[in-house]
């Protein structure tokens, strides 16, 4: 045993469905893919610092840049900033998010029919005022609940966990809503 392995902690996280399958996807296992994140958020590459920088001074402006009247519609991004809703460059297909001191921009994925029939079914749900199930919306659309939780987890729609009826289930709330009418162009 080295002197690393000596002076190790244990410690005991919980995983999501979604993680759990994702570390799957990488043969490797749980430890490694941890050891390997955590080695990878507190020892970041050299350069790393300066591509954010540069991608915050192309993309983002301070709060203090937009004066009252200005006609750039913004979102809150990252504390501090905002980037433009028009997107890098125009494009509005470009999608960015901080991940740890990293900011990731990638082109937003496609909306599958089965996701899009999803969130249509989900979006007619809570429009009634009731809540469905990750169950109900996949049934709707010959999924599994985890297939489609993975399809509409690309996009930002994650369910919530809840109890019904003494039981653990995972539901679409009404926060949800805004977001589901901009995946779904409906603003």
């Amino acid at each position: 045993m080295s002197t690393i392995e000596a002076h190790m902690q244990h410690t005991s996280i919980r995983l999501t469905d979604e993680h759990a399958a994702k570390i799957k996807e990488t043969g490797k296992g749980p430890s490694t893919v941890i050891k390997e994140a955590l080695e990878a958020y507190f020892n970041p590459p050299p350069d790393l610092s300066e591509l954010v920088r540069e991608h915050e001074r192309r993309y983002h402006v301070t709060q203090n840049e937009h004066k009252e009247g200005t006609s750039v519609p913004q979102t809150e991004h990252i504390r501090g900033t905002y980037v433009r809703e028009v997107g890098h460059n125009g494009d509005t297909s470009v999608e960015c998010k901080k991940l740890g001191e990293a900011i990731i921009c990638a082109t937003r994925p496609e909306l599958t029919t089965e996701a899009r029939n999803a969130l249509e079914f989900v979006l007619a749900e809570l429009e009634k005022g009731r809540e469905p199930t990750s169950r109900e919306a996949a049934e709707k659309v010959g999924l599994t609940p985890t297939g489609l939780g993975m399809a509409l987890a690309k996009h930002g729609i994650k369910t919530q966990n809840t109890r019904r009826d003494m039981k653990s289930v995972k539901i679409y709330t009404k926060p949800m809503m805004a977001r589901i009418k901009e995946i779904l162009g409906q603003r």
